[in-house]
């Protein structure tokens, strides 16, 4: 079944306002078609089928509003390019709500179920589309569709669009886990990982998990953007809009690739039922105690160009927070550590935040809209987040006075309730250590670090 394409002038659409974008992509969905199939659960799985001419079907399971303007977007891209999606609620499927634990544990029944639909009732090449969380479920699903398919197939193989992979997030600190799925999924997949993605330095070991699986696998960093590019609004940042731009070439040309692949799976790929996924834990909510370590390195400069390092702070409790302004929960939590730092002196105690990849331009235009107490340190490449084993945003971690981590935290927290407070107001309380020797030339103290972003512009 074809339908007319509406022309587009490529190098504009980028460009184009979200109106005209979502008028393209509403006109193309509503010649689509709904499939209704049921799973090896016995779940009724609603697919909307968006028809295009060209020789590639997408199947791009969904957990977002479908009108969601960047979604929009997205299909209107593809649509453009003559890529046929199918999309699918995973969630709709099991009446489950949308969350992290939710999508990290869900099964992949309905994904096998929309694999096996596609091939039978449509004679394109086949590619699998998963972002973040839900590439889990994509993945339990090509493993249960692929347990009854061995041998290659129009099912080139899936793209995972910054995938997370791993279980629970842990304590702020400690290494996160693979789910057992990433060593079991034994088909070829690439992964498109965005340049400032919050998880980009963790894809070395989900990388060779992959392979170690029987999974030729291949990544491609996507420059410029972070993670959620394709589903954001068009029209605000030209860089994002020519990578969702470029993404139905990027696709097409994955497709190739990993059908190309197909042949260097292992035949010895154990497609016996795949591990269950790792045992959710008790959610933590509030301060972790940690052993008495020596926190990692930290020394950087903040939004112009003033150098600081923890070790300038020995001698103080110290609150170190890891943030970005695009993390909605870590912009709550400021007014309250705004507030925890003015209840001590700023000998006893002091506040530094690391943001996450974010440049200087950004972070200071910020602060003139938010106001923030404490220094705010640049961390532009991540190395020292991943330091630090930060997986989540906001962590945070309380440094004694004798410069050993002694607290954690994984999540926003009132940074001003009593329970907080008391735990550093222990801390305060135990012996100072030894001033340290700061050598000459080895950057200010924090007194000279301050939080003014400077003037306005």
């Amino acid at each position: 079944m074809s339908h007319p394409v509406v022309p587009v002038r490529r190098p504009a659409l980028a460009l184009c306002p979200a109106l005209c974008l979502a008028a393209l992509a509403w006109a193309a969905w509503a010649t689509g078609e709904e499939l209704t199939l049921t799973d090896s659960l016995d779940q009724e799985v609603q697919v909307e089928t968006l028809p295009a001419d060209g020789d590639l079907l997408v199947l791009w399971p969904q957990d977002l509003e479908r009108d969601r303007p960047g979604v929009v977007r997205t299909l209107a891209e593809l649509h453009a390019a003559g890529i046929e999606v199918w999309l699918t609620n995973p969630l709709d499927a099991a009446f489950l709500p949308r969350s992290n634990e939710v999508l990290r544990t869900l099964p992949g029944a309905s994904i096998a179920a929309l694999i096996e639909a596609a091939l039978a009732q449509s004679p394109r090449r086949v590619l699998l589309l998963g972002h973040d969380r839900m590439a889990l479920p994509l993945l339990r699903g090509l493993h249960q569709w692929q347990a009854g398919h061995p041998g290659p197939t129009r099912l080139a193989g899936a793209v995972l669009l910054y995938p997370n992979l791993f279980g629970p997030a842990p304590a702020a600190g400690d290494e996160p886990e693979l789910d057992p799925i990433v060593r079991s999924t034994g088909y070829p997949t690439l992964i498109l990982q965005p340049e400032l993605g919050a998880l980009r330095r963790r894809m070395g070991p989900v990388f060779e998990a992959l392979w170690q699986g029987g999974a030729p696998a291949f990544v491609r960093l996507v420059p410029g953007v972070r993670d959620w590019y394709p589903m954001e609004p068009p029209g605000e940042d030209l860089t994002r809009d020519a990578a969702v731009a470029r993404l139905p070439a990027e696709l097409a040309a994955a497709a190739r690739l990993l059908a190309a692949t197909q042949a260097a799976v292992p035949a010895a790929v154990d497609l016996s039922p795949q591990a269950a996924p790792l045992a959710p834990q008790a959610k933590v909510l509030g301060l972790v105690q940690r052993p008495a370590t020596a926190p990692p390195g930290l020394r950087l400069r903040d939004g112009l160009g003033r150098e600081l390092g923890l070790p300038d702070l020995k001698g103080s409790v110290v609150l170190v927070n890891f943030w970005a302004t695009w993390c909605p929960p870590c912009v709550e939590e400021i007014p309250s550590m705004n507030r925890l730092a003015a209840r001590f002196s700023p000998g006893d105690f002091r506040i530094v935040s690391v943001n996450f990849r974010e440049g200087a331009e950004q972070v200071l235009g910020f602060m003139r809209r938010v106001h923030v107490d404490f220094p705010v340190l640049l961390d532009d490449d991540g190395r020292v987040s991943g330091d630090w084993q930060v997986f989540a945003f906001p962590s945070s971690f309380l440094v004694d006075r004798a410069g050993r981590v002694r607290y954690s935290v994984n999540n926003a927290i009132a940074w001003d309730d009593p329970e907080a407070v008391a735990v550093i107001e222990a801390l305060v309380a135990e012996p100072a250590a030894p001033p340290p020797q700061v050598a000459a030339g080895k950057g200010p103290g924090l007194d000279q670090v301050i939080a003014d972003p400077g003037p306005g512009p």
